[in-house]
């Protein structure tokens, strides 16, 4: 009966499980204690249990509500954390948008994560692969497979592509996953 009020009190508004809650102390406790008293008369020991019950019965219902809030309040934070985040990464994708330094992230297995319009201009192109990056620039492709296996952190060297002259730093990332940032800047 005690976590069936508990789940009640989760579950219903604060003033539905609130009446669900008397209506349980007075079905359960008083009820019995009362006709107890008719037919046994009174006694320490009912008025002991009817009390304690009652008790029982208050402090889930309490507790109940005190869950209640704090889940409320977890979500409203958490509410706000997502718009926080989401503002963030408008902010972040505006700001590399606008950057005239070409940037491009891969992945450990030279995926494109993530490319901007400068690297794409500057490339000459509309999407990234792996399999492209070795095309346009094999010693590109090449230093960043060399430098998977020598764990360097950061290199740079400087490669002609189409007359225009590019100089390129590769680094790892800091991150959980291993990532690699190519920035590219017409020299």
């Amino acid at each position: 009966f005690v976590v069936t009020l508990f789940v009640i009190n989760l579950v219903l508004s604060r003033k539905n499980a609130l009446v669900l809650t008397l209506a349980s102390i007075i079905a359960v406790i008083y009820l019995p204690l009362l006709q107890g008293w008719e037919v046994s008369g009174y006694t320490d020991s009912n008025v002991i249990s009817s009390l304690m019950l009652t008790l029982l019965f208050v402090a889930v219902s309490v507790m109940a509500n005190v869950l209640v809030n704090r889940f409320q309040r977890l979500e409203a934070i958490n509410e706000i954390q997502l718009d926080e985040i989401t503002k963030f990464q408008e902010i972040s994708s505006n700001v590399l948008e606008q950057i005239e330094t070409g940037y491009v992230v891969l992945n450990d297995a030279l995926e494109v994560i993530l490319i901007n319009n400068a690297a794409k201009q500057v490339m000459g192109l509309k999407k990234l692969t792996p399999e492209s990056l070795l095309c346009i620039s094999p010693e590109l492709y090449k230093l960043i497979i060399d430098r998977r296996e020598q764990h360097n952190d950061q290199f740079a060297f400087e490669y002609n592509q189409d007359g225009v002259s590019l100089q390129v730093t590769l680094r790892a990332l800091r991150s959980s996953h291993e990532l690699y940032l190519i920035s590219l800047e017409d020299t």
